[in-house]
């Protein structure tokens, strides 16, 4: 269940809830955390307790590594 904001703008870049990035995804909270820290997805800003990615830096991601 996503409690905040789904998406925010910073600096003209959208952002989306780690929520909706981890279900498009398929991850569960401890993947993407490992993900991030490993240096397989970008890190997340964080606003409080909820965790952002920049969609555009995760689709990057994604096609230069193909596995999480």
């Amino acid at each position: 269940m996503i409690t905040a904001k789904t998406m925010i703008v910073l600096k003209g870049r959208e952002y989306l809830h780690g929520d909706l990035v981890r279900g498009h995804l398929g991850l569960t909270r401890p993947q993407m955390w490992r993900a991030s820290r490993n240096g397989q997805l970008p890190s997340p800003i964080k606003l409080g307790k909820s965790s952002y990615y920049n969609w555009d830096d995760v689709e990057n991601y994604l096609t230069k590594s193909k596995t999480i």
